[in-house]
């Protein structure tokens, strides 16, 4: 049996995983440990540990790390009690494989773990690109301690290439995030309108999550300041999901729970949201607004437009369906309506598909899993 370790510190990461371990629970190959860590046990954003434990995926070990500061530092922080943790972990599983998860603390302390104990490592999301927050250089670093690389599109691919990654280790397989939607029943409407409180037929419908950028670490509640303006003018029905628990969230969620709506009366506030009301939202929002990853990601396979706000996930390879703009109220407003009302963009949105794939990541994933030679300890590494 092969034992494989998988980690997850926040609500993102662990519902892009997800559909790997809904496989692996029916696979009598694999002896699945999950970690949970970070923001996962932490009271203050939802312990959102309850969710995952729901699914009774695997063994579950509980790691608290989380640094409860709204400063720079507290990632490296916390991410340090992680690493202490972690290799006490691995030493006494032994694990024959640890799934290292795309670009936060999570993913290089348990490859870091891993590496010095001589267990190889595989890279989800590798080779993604973005510019402006600290996650890139995190996700290359673990890209370079890892030795299977799971990349989400063949740009991705290639770019590993280029930084000296050997071809036969790289595996371009889409994106987890996208077979998430086939998972979830459908829900109908009017449930959706009694749940979010919000009408989905009279006018378009908002999803907005905007979380901290670490590079604008200082500028956070001034270019918050200008979304929140945005979606009151704009006066269309409104989810907010409060942001990850990246330094600077404390801050833009106290904007978020004290700002007075003056022309928006439909506007609902969640911190959290269960993946069968998520994924549904997602399949019925008009407008996906912020700077989340799912944007980039998900949008397109509904052929939802997206306004992306600020610096977080610019040049990253996208649908077709990402306008971008700066933290200005007006361009905001601008984006928005063109993208809802433009019967042109409408129609050229109809015919996008999504470049991270079609919803069948997670078996290509588990398929070349299986097939590794766990014999092989090597973790030698030659780069052209």
């Amino acid at each position: 049996m092969i034992k494989i370790i998988f980690i997850t510190g926040s609500r993102s990461d662990y519902f892009i995983q997800r559909p790997i371990l809904n496989l692996l629970k029916k696979n009598k190959k694999f002896k699945v440990y999950i970690i949970l860590t970070g923001a996962h046990l932490s009271k203050k954003y939802g312990y959102t540990a309850r969710i995952v434990k729901k699914d009774k995926f695997g063994s579950f070990i509980s790691v608290k790390s989380f640094h409860d500061t709204d400063t720079l530092e507290s990632r490296s922080l916390g991410a340090s009690k992680q690493l202490n943790k972690l290799i006490k972990i691995i030493t006494k599983i032994k694990p024959d494989i640890a799934v290292a998860p795309y670009d936060r603390e999570e993913a290089i302390t348990l490859a870091l773990a891993a590496t010095y104990n001589n267990i190889p490592v595989a890279h989800l999301g590798a080779g993604d690109k973005t510019e402006y927050n600290v996650d890139v250089l995190i996700r290359h670093a673990v890209s370079k301690l890892s030795q299977h690389l799971f990349t989400s599109t063949e740009e991705n691919k290639q770019r590993l290439i280029k930084m000296g990654e050997n071809r036969k280790n790289i595996y371009n397989v889409g994106h987890t995030a996208l077979d998430r939607y086939k998972l979830s029943k459908v829900v109908s409407k009017n449930e959706l309108e009694k749940f979010f409180k919000i009408p989905f037929s009279q006018k378009p419908v908002i999803l907005f999550i905007q979380h901290p950028v670490s590079n604008f670490y200082f500028e956070r509640q001034k270019n918050f300041k200008e979304s929140l303006k945005a979606i009151d003018e704009l006066d269309f029905p409104t989810v907010i999901v409060k942001p990850n628990s990246d330094p600077g969230s404390s801050k833009i969620i106290e904007m978020i729970n004290s700002y007075k709506f003056k022309k928006n009366r439909h506007v609902s506030i969640f911190k959290n949201i269960s993946e069968g009301y998520f994924v549904n939202l997602m399949r019925n929002v008009s407008l996906i607004m912020g700077n989340s990853s799912l944007g980039i990601l998900e949008s397109a396979i509904h052929k939802t437009p997206v306004v992306n706000i600020g610096k977080r996930q610019t040049n990253r390879q996208n649908s077709g369906n990402v306008i971008f703009v700066s933290h200005k109220k007006n361009e905001i407003i601008k984006a928005a309506k063109y993208s809802v009302y433009n019967k042109r963009y409408q129609k050229k949105l109809k015919k996008c598909k999504n470049v991270y794939g079609t919803g069948n990541s997670s078996k290509k994933i588990i398929n070349i899993l299986s097939k590794i030679d766990y014999k092989n300890k090597s973790l030698i590494k030659l780069f052209p």
